[in-house]
């Protein structure tokens, strides 16, 4: 699982920079130093970066095994593994600066710590026995979008051209299978659980009102049954802001560009 895929949060793969003796040419910068983030403003001046380090022990769902009810258990030692891994990093790092901060663990598809550091101390960080798998970098976020052109005055019946037909599953659901008693996740840019596709009454006006940050009693719906959004509604590292560059997750997993509730649409949407 890479870091604020899940959502979001665009992800180069890095190698760590070599030491190499003072006669030799000079080295390439660390890559998570880099100068891709030059005209960012950081609040209190100190230029900052995000990373993910990988760890050894692998993650638990590798050891899930089912019990005799048919429940998925996790191994217990397996578990206290990984945790005991993840808290002797942690000691490292702080033990390095107390300006390093952990934003997030994983242990399930991956064992990983997820921090934001100084980019002064990215050399030593680099020095840790834990591998560096990914470093922020520029990425723009899709634009809002509040309906569009393809409106059914100017393209014709939705029933026609909707992603469901498109694809042939009307023939499907006329053989009455749609997918009953299913439950399917998608991992995108959200969805919009107002959409009359997925549910929803599909009020503009009431998606516009939504707010993104915050809680609705609009969701969960009977379609949309849950969701979390993974890095926030202002996540946003082509931002000169760096506070936007920080992922702040909500429980409120509203889609601000359309491509999650597309695929939503397409993988469960009613066909309207």
């Amino acid at each position: 699982m890479k870091l604020f895929i899940y959502f979001l949060f665009a992800v180069s793969m890095a190698s760590l920079a070599c030491t190499k003796k003072s006669d030799a040419p000079a080295p390439a910068p660390n890559p998570i130093i880099g100068d891709q983030f030059k005209d960012v403003e950081f609040e209190d001046g100190v230029p900052r970066f995000v990373a993910m380090f990988k760890l050894k022990v692998p993650p638990l769902l590798t050891t899930v095994q089912k019990n005799a009810q048919g429940v998925a258990v996790i191994d217990a030692g397996h578990a206290q593994a990984v945790a005991d891994e993840q808290a002797e990093l942690i000691q490292q790092l702080q033990a390095l600066s107390s300006e390093i901060k952990i934003l997030f663990t994983y242990k399930m598809v991956l064992n990983a710590v997820a921090v934001e550091a100084p980019q002064s101390l990215a050399d030593p960080i680099s020095q840790l026995d834990a591998e560096l798998i990914e470093a922020d970098e520029r990425f723009s976020a899709p634009p809002v979008i509040l309906g569009g052109p393809n409106t059914q005055e100017n393209v014709g019946p939705l029933s026609a051209l909707n992603s469901m037909t498109f694809i042939g599953v009307d023939k499907v659901h006329a053989m009455g299978v749609k997918g009953q008693g299913m439950k399917v996740g998608v991992i995108d840019t959200g969805i919009d659980y107002t959409h009359s596709m997925l549910g929803g009454t599909g009020d503009v006006n009431l998606f516009a009102s939504i707010d993104a940050n915050a809680k609705t009693e609009h969701f969960p719906t009977a379609k949309v049954v849950g969701g979390r959004d993974f890095v926030g509604a202002e996540f946003n590292t082509s931002s000169h802001l760096y506070a936007k560059h920080i992922p702040r997750p909500d429980d409120n997993p509203i889609d601000r560009s359309g491509h999650g509730s597309h695929v939503a649409g397409t993988v469960a949407g009613v066909g309207d």
